[in-house]
């Protein structure tokens, strides 16, 4: 996974959907802990595919944006 553009992504999505902190988006996964979100935030390949699907289904990530994170 493209770390870098799942960063940007995410972060374009959150403005879109006025998600203000990392720490509200965390609140719609199942991820419980703060410091191991910020584990998978700053190292995308270590997320597991369960809770990167969380983030990109309560951001609304449209599919085309989900699949350029793998591609690129």
């Amino acid at each position: 996974m493209n770390g870098d553009l799942f960063r940007a992504t995410t972060k374009h999505y959150m403005e879109l959907r006025h998600v203000k902190t990392r720490e509200k988006l965390r609140a719609h996964t199942t991820c419980g802990s703060s410091t191991t979100f910020r584990k998978y935030w700053n190292d995308p390949a270590l997320m597991p595919i369960e809770i990167w699907e969380q983030i990109m289904d309560s951001l609304k990530v449209p599919n085309a944006e989900r699949f350029k994170m793998f591609i690129e």
